[in-house]
C-alpha cells in the first residue's frame, strides 16, 4: 500500500517533465502552471478530490462501526441491570434458581467478588468506548480541518486554466498558505485531543525552562 501510494504521487508529479523544457536562466519566478487543462484535472482530482472521497467513506464508515459498538455496550450494560434487579427483587426467581442448579458459592463474600469482577469488567469497556469515541471526534476535526483548508486552492486551482480573467496572485498565494496552514494545525489537533501528547509537551517545556533558568 504504502509503494502504491508513492506510485500514484509520482504519477502525478512527473508528466510535466516531460513537456516543459525550459532552461534554468529563461525562468524567471516561481509559479504553478496551469496551461494543460486536462493535466490539471488530472493532477487535481489524483491529488485531492479522490482520495478526499476515499478518506469521507471511510471516516463514515468508521463514525457508524464506532456508534454501534458503543450502543451495543450500553444495551449489554441495561440488560445486565436488568436481570440483575430482577435477580435480588423477586424471591421467586432465586428459589428457582437455587433449586434448579446449585450455587458453588454460597457465601456472601464470593457474590461481592463476582459483582466487583462484572463492574469491573463493565468499567474498562466503558473506558475504551470513552476513546473510540474521543478518537473518532479527533478523527472527524483532522478530515475537516484537511477540507477546509485545501479545498478553496485546489478549487481556485481547477477553475483557473478555464477563467484566465479569474487568476489573481494574491488570491492564489493566500490559499496556498491557507494550504500550508494545515500542517500546523495538525500538531496542535493531535496535542489538544490526546493526553500522551498533553503531557510529551509539558516535559520538553519545563524541561526547557529548566535549562534556560539554569
Amino acid at each position: 500500500m504504502i509503494v502504491t501510494a508513492w506510485v500514484i504521487a509520482v504519477c502525478i508529479s512527473l508528466p510535466p517533465l516531460f513537456w516543459r523544457q525550459e532552461k534554468a536562466e529563461e525562468v524567471t519566478s516561481c509559479t504553478v502552471n496551469t496551461d494543460h487543462v486536462f493535466y490539471t484535472i488530472y493532477s487535481t482530482f489524483g491529488a485531492f478530490y479522490i482520495p478526499t472521497l476515499l478518506l469521507m467513506a471511510l471516516y463514515g464508515r468508521i463514525y457508524v462501526e464506532a456508534r454501534r459498538r458503543i450502543f451495543k455496550q450500553s444495551e449489554h450494560k441495561a440488560k445486565r441491570l436488568i436481570s440483575a434487579r430482577l435477580i435480588t427483587d423477586s424471591p421467586g426467581s432465586v428459589a428457582s434458581s437455587s433449586s434448579l442448579t446449585p450455587d458453588p458459592c454460597p457465601s456472601p463474600s464470593c457474590s461481592h467478588v463476582k459483582v466487583t469482577v462484572s463492574d469491573a469488567l463493565l468499567e474498562k469497556k466503558r473506558m475504551c468506548a470513552a476513546r473510540e469515541r474521543k478518537a473518532t471526534q479527533t478523527l472527524g476535526v483532522i478530515l475537516g480541518a484537511y477540507i477546509v483548508c485545501w479545498l478553496p486552492f485546489f478549487i481556485y486551482t481547477l477553475l483557473t486554466p478555464v477563467c484566465h480573467s479569474c487568476f489573481h496572485s494574491d488570491l492564489f498565494d493566500a490559499f496556498t498558505w491557507l494550504g500550508y496552514l494545515n500542517s500546523l494545525i495538525n500538531p496542535i489537533i493531535y496535542t489538544m485531543s490526546n493526553d500522551e501528547f498533553k503531557r510529551a509537551f509539558h516535559k520538553m517545556l519545563r524541561f526547557r525552562c529548566c535549562r534556560g533558568q539554569g
